[in-house]
């Protein structure tokens, strides 16, 4: 179970192909603090973050790379 998330995300601006100003790349660092109860295991959380990304519809609207930078 989760009991907090928190994000500091950074974006990267660059120009596009018709000389203007857009997102190129956003880099996550995501902070999940799990209940004592769930699993504490960085292993698994890194996968389970990755099954969450997998299954996000905001990852999947955007047209530039999302990175994600775990702390371990």
């Amino acid at each position: 179970m989760i009991e907090g998330y928190t994000d500091n995300p950074v974006g990267e601006l660059a120009k596009n192909d018709e000389g203007k100003l857009c997102i190129t790349s956003v880099t996550l660092k995501p902070e999940v603090i799990l209940a004592e109860q769930s699993i504490a295991h960085k292993k698994s959380l890194v996968e389970l973050h990755h099954q969450a990304h997998e299954a996000c519809f905001l990852a999947r609207s955007v047209n530039f790379e999302i990175n994600i930078t775990l702390n371990e």
